[in-house]
């Protein structure tokens, strides 16, 4: 497109010298398209510069809860931004509830909220993020300008079951209580109950 744009003006130039001194509408044309041209790339490459976002979340949650995400996108500028695209990125363990890109447009000193939730099947450490965000310029002559927002992290704690719930029988034929007097051999014990004697078995040195 800013090939096309270029290729006019010169096309302007070459009719406006072969005018002559009627060629100065001409040239206040051309004039007029390169301030246009000038303005449109400046406030292209201010737009992303000027932009601000926040995301807020509970950081660390249990398996199967919802976790509310809101991000928080502000235009800090006196200039309009006239579109803007983002997309935030989200691990494949990660379930999502509601749509995680959009475009807006926002008005200087405004800000949009955009809120969705996750979940999460199974233990882990997830990042939130990163947040690609795109804009351009109002004639779209210029290059489109991409930035990315740093994850955010949230911890997923695996479920806890009380004690009383589980049923686990106990493997050991000697029982979990220690005794005093154990009637059998303790093979958890370092020491026995006396000194070695000549006679005693050779697991007992």
């Amino acid at each position: 497109m800013s090939f096309y744009i270029y290729l006019i003006i010169f096309v302007f130039l070459i009719i406006a010298v072969l005018i002559g001194r009627e060629g100065y509408f001409v040239l206040t044309i051309v004039y007029l398209l390169i301030a246009t041209l000038l303005f449109n790339r400046i406030w292209s490459r201010r737009i992303l510069n000027s932009i601000s976002v926040g995301r807020e979340f509970i950081d660390h949650t249990f398996i199967g809860e919802v976790i509310p995400v809101t991000l928080t996108i502000k235009n800090n500028s006196l200039l309009p931004v006239t579109w803007l695209k983002f997309r935030e990125s989200l691990p494949s363990e990660v379930v999502l509830s509601g749509e995680r890109h959009q475009a807006i447009s926002l008005g200087p000193r405004k800000k949009f909220r955009y809120s969705y939730q996750v979940s999460s099947r199974k233990r882990g450490y997830y990042s939130i993020g990163p947040l690609d965000i795109m804009s351009g310029d109002v004639l779209g002559v210029t290059k489109i300008q991409n930035h990315r927002i740093e994850p955010d992290y949230l911890t997923v704690y695996p479920k806890i079951i009380p004690l009383k719930s589980v049923t686990m029988p106990s493997n050991s034929p000697l029982g979990t209580m220690k005794h005093t007097q154990p009637i059998y051999k303790d093979p958890s014990r370092v020491f026995g109950k006396r000194e070695y004697v000549p006679g005693d078995s050779i697991r007992r040195i």
